[in-house]
């Protein structure tokens, strides 16, 4: 468990950066380019994940299946993995130069040639993190995330400022993704062999499923913004992406949690091994509200003040403030949907990934065009706490009877009545003295975390006996 706390904090560090880095810097850019220049970024970005979504199959099956012992070597599975991501990669390609006009019309941006190359580089940078997690080298690929994530916002902040407008956000991606990519395949422990063709077929057998547990994640991260691209302006768009890469922060644990467990339960997928796995998933559940119920409660509070950081283009919008609530809450269920996603994607279980993936995707897509057009970005985010709900019931009925586990009630609870406390002193302070500059924004998160922090680890011995573990083992 020790290698495993580790990891966790250490993908743990590596996001908290890497956002906290990019939450900077969007702020910056935004007040410097606008919302709607923000905006126009988003739907590029939404474009490029969903044409990523073959890719990220293979991606997800080189993981699976460099962490197995049979007869192909990781060497052939990721050889093999590139050569076939490398063909996914210029179909993707050419359809998006091949559709330009109707690409650069739908953006509102000439810019189709910078889309592309964010395509290409993102998905050969995110094969070789997957190559590191297939060597079950967890803490490497969580340096290399974090590393391009603070240079990408570098760049785009240099870029930024010496006047190159909105391409500056495209270069940032392109540019970390070559730069830190080149360092990860040397990182590689792997050789490049001829790809086989049993790789292929054993990529492919995993990857026929994955796909569509990716496409699963991508309809949830970005469908919504897609449609909206659709229906609303770009600086809409760009106001619902802001609400959702804040609330980004809250999920933050679960997901390090999910990206450093992955290899451990895949190896335990045995049948006498499954208890552990077990108690691998009740110790991620217990904690992975840790960050979303309070920033729940903070959104409620101070997510107004929290959105004028972003200047006059985002805070005027009246609805900014209803949208970072609604999908505070999405954010708070997705914290418990991660870890069993990832758990029954770790197990094997690709049928009934499978149909919880069907069942979402239809869902999503049927109440994203059904509500968008009624309640704009507000139907958007309505729509997807209603498809992420009904997939954590789904995912929670999908594990097998070994693993299942029931709520860690008592800890989910004490964190409730921490954000309850955090709450009353910030309501108090709040009617005392209303925030009025943005250091204020910075103190009052900090007091109520501070409170928040405080109470949790008063109320739940649990608690602080694993914070004091993760802290022992990640620095021991």
């Amino acid at each position: 468990m020790a290698k495993l706390a580790r990891a966790s904090a250490l993908q743990f560090g590596a996001n908290v950066t890497q956002t906290f880095v990019g939450a900077i810097i969007t702020i910056y850019v935004i007040n410097e380019l606008g919302v709607g220049a923000f905006g126009i970024f988003a739907l590029s970005a939404a474009l490029v994940k969903w044409a990523s979504i073959p890719a990220v199959g293979i991606r997800g099956a080189v993981i699976t299946r460099m962490n197995e012992s049979d007869d192909i070597s990781p060497s052939e599975y990721f050889t093999t993995a590139s050569v076939l991501t490398g063909a996914i990669i210029l179909v993707g390609l050419l359809a998006l130069l091949g559709y330009s006009p109707f690409v650069e019309q739908y953006l509102d941006y000439s810019g189709t040639q910078l889309v592309g190359g964010m395509f290409v580089s993102n998905v050969s940078f995110r094969l070789v993190l997957g190559g590191l997690r297939g060597e079950n080298r967890v803490e490497m690929s969580s340096l290399y995330e974090a590393l391009w994530g603070i240079l990408s916002s570098l760049v785009k902040l240099a870029l930024v400022y010496t006047g190159v407008g909105v391409d500056a956000l495209f270069y940032g991606e392109i540019t970390s993704s070559i730069v830190i990519g080149i360092f990860g395949v040397y990182s590689l422990n792997i050789s490049f062999v001829s790809p086989t063709r049993s790789a292929a077929i054993s990529l492919y057998s995993w990857a026929r499923y994955g796909w569509l547990d990716n496409l699963k994640r991508m309809s949830y991260s970005w469908l919504d913004t897609i449609i909206l691209g659709f229906f609303v302006s770009t600086s809409l768009v760009g106001i619902y992406e802001v609400a959702w890469r804040i609330s980004a922060l809250f999920v933050l644990l679960p997901t390090a949690i999910s990206k450093s467990t992955f290899p451990t339960i895949s190896s335990l997928r045995d049948t006498d091994k499954l208890n552990k796995v077990r108690r691998i998933l009740t110790r991620g559940l217990s904690v992975a509200g840790v960050l979303a119920i309070p920033g729940l409660v903070g959104s409620v509070l101070v997510g107004g003040d929290v959105l004028a950081l972003y200047g006059p283009s985002v805070s005027s919008v009246g609805v900014s403030v209803s949208v970072l609530v609604f999908l505070s809450v999405v954010r708070l269920v997705e914290c418990y949907e991660t870890l069993v996603m990832q758990a029954l994607n770790a197990l094997d279980l690709p049928d009934r990934t499978f149909r919880i993936g069907v069942i979402f995707i239809t869902t999503n897509i049927i109440l994203n065009v059904s509500l968008i057009p009624m309640f704009g970005v507000i139907g958007a985010a309505i729509a997807t706490l209603l498809s992420m709900t009904l997939g954590s019931i789904l995912a929670v009925r999908a594990l097998p009877k070994a693993v299942q586990t029931l709520p860690p009630v008592s800890a989910i609870g004490s964190q409730f009545v921490s954000a309850g406390a955090m709450a009353v002193v910030l309501f108090t302070i709040l009617n005392y003295r209303p925030i009025g500059q943005p250091i204020e924004v910075v103190l009052y998160v900090l007091a109520g975390a501070t409170t928040y922090g405080f109470v949790l680890l008063s109320l739940s011995s649990n608690f602080r006996e694993r914070v004091q573990q993760l802290l022992s083992e990640s620095l021991g």
